[in-house]
């Protein structure tokens, strides 16, 4: 009998708090984090979701899974229960306190983020002007993904991020409801040619109605100073958040 069937053969799965469906998963092997570290010290922001991509599907093994569907929350949920299976639910961190510059020693407990689950039923009609409504929804990775392609490489880096994030918000749009009546079905360029023409109050409105309207996991830990009063918080760096 073969030593090696003992190994690699632990399987978990999780509930998805957006979709609802269970993921089965394996955790990553030291040979697939290995093949992903050349990544480490990349800073573009597509290329780090790619590669955190490649991190879920080494990972999952369900045969129908579609990576494309996730909603991004749900991505994100994954990636921190698969990374509790490959490398531990704590995450150790050390960190110079910026006011009193002593050395400070942390663990954070992953199983300790809070997590929320999609309410089906959330009130998705944003009002933008007098009669003038469009319905949002959660977008996929899929939907991201189109997001970057649709985006104009000509452009600086500062307006190529500012039109990464207004093609993320055209993906979100669902419909668009006037005194006419309302329209669905819409075309990444129709929708794109809502935002465009919209004001930065009513950018600003939807960015607030994804804000007060989100769920999945809250990826933000607190860091405190042992020896003062100082406190932050701040994002779990996703480029290494495996190696953390």
């Amino acid at each position: 009998m073969s030593f090696k069937q003992y190994f690699n053969v632990y399987n978990f799965s999780c509930e998805l708090p957006g979709s609802g469906k269970t993921v089965n998963f394996k955790p990553l092997t030291t040979k697939e984090i290995k093949k992903l570290l050349v990544y480490e010290n990349i800073t573009e922001h597509h290329q780090v979701e790619n590669v955190l991509d490649q991190m879920i599907q080494s990972s999952v093994i369900d045969e129908e899974f579609d990576l494309n569907e996730l909603y991004l929350q749900d991505r994100f949920f994954l990636l921190t229960e698969i990374r509790k299976k490959t490398k531990g639910e704590e995450i150790e961190e050390e960190f110079e306190c910026p006011k009193c510059k002593s050395q400070n020693y942390m663990i954070h407990d992953l199983n300790k983020l809070p997590v929320k689950k999609l309410d089906n039923n959330v009130d998705n009609r944003v009002e933008l002007m007098e009669n003038v409504f469009i319905n949002l929804w959660y977008i996929t990775r899929g939907q991201e993904k189109e997001a970057f392609e649709k985006t104009d490489n000509s452009l600086s880096k500062t307006e190529k991020d500012a039109d990464i994030q207004l093609n993320i918000l055209t993906q979100g749009i669902k419909s668009v409801e006037t005194p006419e009546g309302k329209e669905e079905n819409l075309s990444f360029e129709d929708k794109k040619y809502i935002v465009d023409s919209l004001t930065i109050k009513n950018i600003n409105t939807i960015s607030k109605w994804y804000q007060d309207n989100t769920f999945g996991v809250d990826f933000s830990l607190e860091k405190k100073c042992r020896n003062c009063e100082y406190k932050e918080v701040s994002e779990i760096p996703l480029v290494n958040f495996f190696t953390l």
